[in-house]
């Protein structure tokens, strides 16, 4: 799988409701590996917090679970729609500390004032210069502040043991749209050096993924969901014919075929890297 520095990133997925929806169901999914992440990090008490492509607000949430009173985490996102989502969804489940959600994209974050952190999680891959973006976060963080991100390596993505030729084939064309559309499906693995050559102190770097098995797991809701949202795509580059389109049961197809042989489904790593401000 070729996985070089592309040259134009497309955010492949379209923004609609249905991705709102896929994105709650990965924030669900990798929440045990971002919070025990964020705890690593030393995101807590009464921290100012930025929360970067925020989405939904996931990994918002999971900053303000960490927060006192006097606490507080802003969640930036240039899609207005989904912020809408994250304040609805952030109502219904009140924490200690304020929590607000601003449109903003990463060129204008100067305008927020200065944090004591700065968290993303799944960004980099679809920004184009993520040396620059790092760097640029440096105006709002505080001396010695903390920048705390997490990036994905799909460098074995979804790998099924025993394996599996459903879980493959929609594994792979899944990665090969990703492919088409130039995203760094490898992007953890730089992220150390982006923050090195962005300016930072790095002072951790940590490895997590998830093993999933049995029917009550949502790993097959996760590529399901992926599968469907990307359909338009599979079809414009031409990794499907019309024959092949997924079905609309496919999370239901993975799971009896991964409950039926038994199968142990590995999601990607997540790679955290912590740097401080010089």
């Amino acid at each position: 799988m070729n996985m070089n520095h592309p040259a134009s990133i497309q955010y492949p997925f379209p923004n609609d409701d249905g991705e709102s929806e896929r994105l709650g169901v990965q924030g669900a999914f990798f929440a045990p590996l971002s919070g025990g992440f964020l705890d690593l990090a030393g995101i807590g008490g009464s921290m100012r917090v930025l929360d970067i492509g925020c989405g939904t607000g996931e990994v918002t949430r999971l900053v303000a679970d960490r927060l006192d009173e006097n606490g507080m985490v802003v969640g930036i996102d240039q899609d207005t729609g989904r912020l809408q989502q994250a304040r609805e969804i952030t109502r219904t489940t009140p924490a200690k500390c304020r929590v607000t959600f601003e449109h903003c994209d990463l060129t204008k974050v100067a305008s927020l004032g200065e944090f004591d952190a700065v968290v993303g999680r799944m960004l980099l891959l679809y920004i184009d210069d993520p040396v620059a973006t790092l760097s640029s976060l440096q105006l709002v963080l505080k001396p010695n502040g903390i920048l705390a991100i997490q990036e994905p390596d799909h460098s074995n993505y979804l790998v099924t043991m025993p394996e599996s030729p459903l879980f493959a084939t929609w594994r792979d064309r899944l990665m090969q749209t990703c492919q088409a559309c130039n995203l760094r499906l490898n992007s953890g693995l730089h992220l150390r050096s982006w923050m090195e050559r962005a300016g930072y102190e790095v002072t951790l770097v940590h490895l997590s993924e998830r093993q999933d098995c049995g029917p009550d797991s949502t790993v097959y809701e996760v590529l399901a969901r992926a599968v469907l949202g990307l359909r338009s795509k599979m079809l414009d580059n031409k990794v499907i014919g019309s024959a092949d389109e997924a079905p609309a049961d496919l999370a239901n197809q993975l799971r009896k075929d991964a409950v039926q042989h038994q199968r142990t489904v590995f999601s990607s790593k997540l790679i955290g890297v912590v740097g401080r401000r010089s």
